[in-house]
């Protein structure tokens, strides 16, 4: 499972990078998750005008078997993850995306922190094949 987000202004997904920095360390997951970086074109622009370059941080599981899953599970490191996102998702200043594999089902995040972190839960929650 990794947790994309894609925004247009790199300035923007520069704050959120460290601010997810931020609660990494604070919450002692280094070894646990990483963020990745990397810059794609836009299949199709958003609006109307030419296709967009879209800025991408993913947060990823350093190893296997549901790393991501447990640390996200960590007291008290849902609901902070949550109102990061808030922040930048209000306005569309960024696009969140889950995504288990690259074959299997997405999940769009949007809406409060309450309603992103209940989101997150229910996505962590359910039960895999």
């Amino acid at each position: 499972m990794e947790l994309r987000l894609e925004a247009a202004d790199e300035r923007v997904l520069g704050e959120v990078r460290g601010e997810l920095e931020g609660l990494i360390e604070r919450y002692g997951m280094a070894d646990e998750l990483q963020l990745i970086e990397a810059r794609e074109a836009a299949g199709e622009a958003r609006h109307r005008g030419d296709p967009v370059t879209l800025a991408t941080i993913a947060l990823v599981a350093a190893g296997a078997g549901g790393a991501l899953t447990v640390a996200m599970g960590k007291a008290g490191f849902l609901t902070q993850l949550a109102r990061v996102l808030e922040k930048y998702l209000h306005g569309g200043q960024v696009r969140a995306v889950i995504k288990e594999t690259p074959k299997t089902r997405t999940l769009e995040l949007e809406g409060s922190a309450r309603q992103v972190e209940r989101l997150l839960t229910a996505w962590l929650e359910k039960p895999r094949d």
